[in-house]
């Protein structure tokens, strides 16, 4: 009898592990499933900040506002331009706003109820939100964030800090660099010249998805029903058509006049040529480095780009 008991110990002791290889065989070599409905919360910031202070707006005695704490606030009704300090030191809180040529930075944050104009550039600010549209000029720099119901224009040679996203489309000149942009259409470097990318002629196809453990190339020209994923580098050619999402362990670089449709992943860098279309309007995708980010002219995204290391935009 206490062999039996023997026996049946030493089953349910191994019975877990075998398991486990089993799985660990089945599955070792499949990529991770990523949900394509999967979107980020681009507008964080700006949805937070603007919900605090609208819910205490109606609450303020003086020119003190309580957010997190007592905040003292430089508030006005009236519209246009105005003469701020070279050092604005107070919450900004406006219905119209337009930052005057002396003004050289702000330390706390602007909200607007309507279009915030900071276009004369060589600014620095803490963070931004307007519900109409937003201007950012030339070599201004973004401590934090910026954002806005509207169209948001960046000027070029400016540092956007965390994030920079709009509820509509976000335009960005060349030698600005980011760490994070949403916009349901973000237009990079617009020169206005049209894309010559290899359409498919029509939609009856076969879904046939590239996977490797080494280098993919991807050949100018071609047209892939699929997602790709590669344990190493992906590379795809001019004239480039793909339907599906783009995984990389390593580094991904993208073609001229290229598009991809789906979300696009890399554990290391990529690397975005001109004249490049990422995702289609109407659908929100999701460009995604634990590396840097590196775009040329003329490029469309539609949804979120993020990376850790950092982000720049460069023209030819």
């Amino acid at each position: 009898m206490i062999y039996i008991f023997f026996i049946i110990f030493i089953l349910f002791s191994i019975f877990p592990l075998v398991i486990s290889l089993e799985s660990y065989n089945k599955y070792r070599y499949k990529e991770v499933y990523v949900d394509d409905g999967f979107v980020r919360v681009g507008r964080f910031f700006g949805k937070s900040f603007s919900k605090m202070i609208e819910r205490e707006l109606p609450k303020i005695k003086g020119n003190v506002i309580f957010l997190t704490r007592e905040e003292d606030i430089d508030k006005t009704e009236e519209d246009g331009e105005e003469i701020y300090p070279d050092i604005v030191e107070n919450l900004v809180v406006r219905n119209q706003m337009k930052a005057s040529l002396n003004v050289k930075e702000f330390k706390k944050e602007i909200y607007c109820k309507g279009d915030v104009d900071l276009s004369k550039g060589n600014l620095k600010i803490r963070a931004a939100y307007s519900k109409g549209e937003m201007k950012i000029g030339a070599n201004t720099i973004v401590k934090r964030w910026i954002d806005a119901e509207k169209n948001v224009y960046v000027f070029s040679g400016s540092d956007l800090g965390l994030s920079a996203s709009s509820n509509e489309m976000l335009s960005i000149s060349e030698g600005v660099s980011f760490k994070r942009l949403y916009g349901k259409k973000i237009e990079i470097n617009s020169t206005g010249e049209e894309r010559k990318i290899n359409y498919p002629e029509d939609d009856i196809y076969e879904n046939k998805d590239i996977k490797s453990k080494k280098n993919i190339k991807i050949k100018d020209g071609e047209i892939i029903f699929g997602n790709i994923s590669s344990k190493k580098n992906i590379y795809l050619g001019k004239n480039v058509f793909v339907t599906g999402n783009i995984f990389a362990d390593g580094n991904i670089f993208i073609g001229e006049n290229t598009k991809v449709c789906g979300n696009i992943m890399a554990y290391k860098d990529i690397s975005v040529s001109k004249n490049v279309e990422l995702g289609q309007n109407g659908v929100i995708v999701s460009v995604i480095s634990r590396g840097s980010i590196n775009f040329k002219e003329n490029t469309d995204v539609y949804g979120f780009v993020s990376c850790e290391k950092g982000g720049f935009i460069k023209d030819e």
